[in-house]
């Protein structure tokens, strides 16, 4: 199990899957995005300090899309691959200047939670190879939870 945990001051992971098996705190600039992993760049773009551009249509599969770019504050790039119809995200594109490869993050069977449109599949591809699968059995929102879940004793466990 992968947990990414913020309590408020301190982010921390447990990835078994990477050999990191006790919590281990997280860089300062890996704790802003810890801090609201669910909040997506596009919202609130302006007050984030971040700069978005409508490039204009691309194709994607065959398929028309609307084409984003939104670079953030820190530099960083993304690209958004909107449909035409719906105006949700089918794509995202960014750069992982690491190994100087894209990470393709493609979003799937969307459902209506709580007024809110949610990708239940998540897809990620790095240079174009299969990466990570992500399918959802259910979606709440506002569901109350012991603040001892996220502290870094806790393991992310009740």
């Amino acid at each position: 199990v992968l947990v990414d945990a913020y309590d408020g001051e301190e982010s921390w992971t447990l990835n078994p899957l990477a050999g990191i098996s006790e919590p281990t705190v997280k860089e300062l600039g890996e704790s802003e995005k810890v801090a609201d992993p669910f909040e997506d760049d596009l919202l609130n773009w302006q007050q984030k300090g971040h700069q978005l551009q409508r490039i204009g249509w691309d194709t994607l599969n065959t398929k028309p899309v609307i084409l984003l770019l939104l670079t953030r504050k820190d530099g960083t790039i993304t690209r958004y691959f909107l449909d035409p119809e719906t105006k949700l995200p089918v794509m995202t594109r960014e750069r992982i200047v690491a190994v100087e490869k894209d990470l393709d993050t493609y979003y799937s069977d969307y459902r209506l939670v709580d007024g809110v449109m949610v990708p239940f599949r998540t897809t990620q591809r790095i240079g174009g190879e299969p990466f990570l699968e992500i399918t959802y059995k259910t979606v709440a929102f506002n569901v109350l939870l012991d603040n001892a879940l996220f502290s870094r004793t806790s393991k992310g466990k009740p």
